[in-house]
């Protein structure tokens, strides 16, 4: 069975699709882009793991990945994280980290999913923030199939979103593409770092 990395945009997917060409056709995973927001992975990941499993290809493990915002001094632009608690609008959902390998190699926090408008409340008790993980999260569940997150930090206290927030960024895909290109190359840094993963033979 394959693991199933949900990504939001195509810089992300992409960056995870090109992890796996080059870490060779052995590599047990695939990719799924969702689309930004909530509502949108959520819809998008049930309909994917319906056609999965009535095809007889149940992934072994869904895990969200791509970019999210630090809300750590300590977390900067190109760390790697793993949540080991998703939350949003006061629900949340605990993820188990035992089976994560290599786990050293994150950094554990509690993920806040925020809405495409700005102003989320309770953001200053999130570690980090991303718009999907908690919605993919519940599907998952739904399904009864493990979940990760391994995100790549894209925004942080010192180097914050662009003026006028993700909800200007979702609306053009244009400002995304310069805002990526701003923070370091990350698509590149994602890429690279799914394929020294794969390679290592990670599994979820």
């Amino acid at each position: 069975m394959k693991i199933l990395l949900c990504a939001a945009t195509v810089f992300e997917a992409g960056a995870c699709q090109k992890a796996i060409q080059r870490a060779g056709a052995s590599t047990s995973a695939s990719v799924l882009k969702t689309g930004m927001g909530g509502e949108r992975a959520a819809l998008v990941l049930t309909r994917a793991l319906e056609s999965a499993i009535a095809s007889g290809a149940r992934p072994a493990r869904v895990i969200s990945t791509g970019f999210a915002g630090s809300r750590r001094q300590d977390l900067k632009i190109g760390d790697v994280i793993t949540a080991r608690k998703v939350s949003f609008e006061g629900r949340s959902i605990e993820i188990d980290l035992a089976e994560i390998e290599p786990r050293a190699s994150f950094c554990e926090v509690a993920l806040q999913q925020v809405s495409e408008v700005m102003g989320a409340k309770n953001q200053a008790e999130a570690e980090a923030i991303d718009m999907e993980s908690y919605s993919l999260a519940g599907v998952a569940a739904r399904f009864q199939i493990p979940f990760s997150v391994i995100r790549m930090i894209s925004d942080d206290p010192e180097h914050p979103i662009p003026e006028g927030g993700w909800l200007a960024i979702v609306r053009s895909p244009l400002s995304l593409a310069k805002f990526l290109a701003r923070s370091s190359g990350l698509p590149l840094k994602l890429a690279n770092f799914w394929e020294r993963l794969l390679k290592q033979g990670f599994s979820g």
